[in-house]
């Protein structure tokens, strides 16, 4: 669970126990904000966090580090934007990542790069870039 200034709080409900992470100055492998906005736990258990300036981060539960994500401005294959605001992943294990004001970013787990999407001038395109949400349409559902 993501929290608005006090880092993110991992439960884990076969122990009934849970573990939290903040931001630390000193250490750079903690967590990278602690304003967090987006969670996601992936089909594979891995733990990864959005935030207000922070980039994406993905936890190494073997040591409890974060490995960042950030925006690197002269790598067009970096995340393209600090704030993170929505992670999704889809049926073939890519995460999705909602920017503020950045578009979506897709990242292929190995693949170490982002393929970006943004709006454009033309149809088919994000009507803005700036993405809080992602909302997974499952056929034969109605109501």
């Amino acid at each position: 669970m993501g929290t608005a200034g006090d880092g993110v709080i991992c439960y884990n409900p076969d122990s009934g126990t849970y573990q939290t992470y903040h931001h630390q100055e000193q250490d750079p492998a903690s967590l990278s904000t602690n304003q967090v906005r987006a969670t996601l736990c992936d089909h594979k258990g891995n733990v990864w966090v959005g935030g207000i300036n922070g980039g994406l981060n993905l936890l190494n539960p073997n040591d409890n580090s974060f490995y960042h994500y950030q925006n690197e401005p002269e790598s067009p294959k970096s995340l393209s934007q600090r704030t993170v605001s929505a992670l999704f992943e889809d049926r073939q294990g890519i995460i999705w990542v909602g920017t503020h004001r950045g578009g979506i970013n897709i990242y292929v787990p190995g693949a170490e790069k982002f393929r970006l999407y943004q709006q454009q001038m033309k149809q088919n395109s994000l009507s803005y870039n700036d993405v809080k949400a992602f909302v997974k349409i499952v056929k034969g559902l109605s109501g």
